[in-house]
């Protein structure tokens, strides 16, 4: 390195480091945000649980089929206790937050270990071929003892920076169907 590279290597440093800097703003459209304790969740009308199914999937503001989901974009899993034979409706109402848990999943649903996400962001072969960022929210209702949780997640396996989503984001794959209240 000669002295005159060393004002363009500071610059790159300080363009470097405002970007990081940026990055962990810890709003609700964060990735990084902590959602608050007492946060609530309200279903805004029926949701209707396909037979021989414990939960649906909700992305672009609408239901999809278990195999219609574009699972690089947002999307949402509510899920219940019970699997019927028959279509189960879950009713409007609001629902507490107990838990919040933000996880990484492979394909089949095991633990990802944390350097094996960033192995796969770098474009390796040997990482999975599905990589899921997944926040889940176990919830909590009177009267609704077979509501389970809401998790929202998107397959980063090919991206470059893998991230859990933000609070616009799952708002978007939720639609109408459900409103997130941080405020209670």
């Amino acid at each position: 390195m000669t002295a005159r590279h060393a004002p363009l290597i500071g610059l790159g440093l300080a363009a470097l480091l405002a970007g990081c800097a940026g990055a962990h703003e810890y709003g609700p459209n964060s990735p990084y945000y902590t959602y608050p304790v007492g946060m609530t969740i309200e279903l805004l009308q029926p949701l209707a649980i396909p037979p021989g199914e414990a939960s649906v999937r909700l992305q672009y503001g609408r239901t999809v089929a278990r195999n219609g989901v574009q699972e690089v974009d947002p999307y949402c899993v509510f899920e219940i206790d019970t699997v019927s034979t028959s279509t189960q409706t879950v009713p409007p109402a609001r629902f507490r937050v107990i838990r919040v848990q933000r996880r990484m999943e492979t394909f089949s649903g095991m633990p990802a270990l944390p350097w094996r996400a960033f192995a796969v962001g770098l474009g390796r072969d040997d990482g999975p071929s599905h990589l899921y960022y997944v926040t889940e929210f176990r919830l909590q209702a009177n009267g609704h003892p077979v509501v389970r949780s809401l998790a929202c997640q998107h397959n980063v396996a090919d991206v470059a920076i893998p991230r859990h989503l933000t609070m616009a984001e799952m708002r978007q794959a939720l639609g109408n169907y459900f409103s997130l209240d941080l405020a209670r």
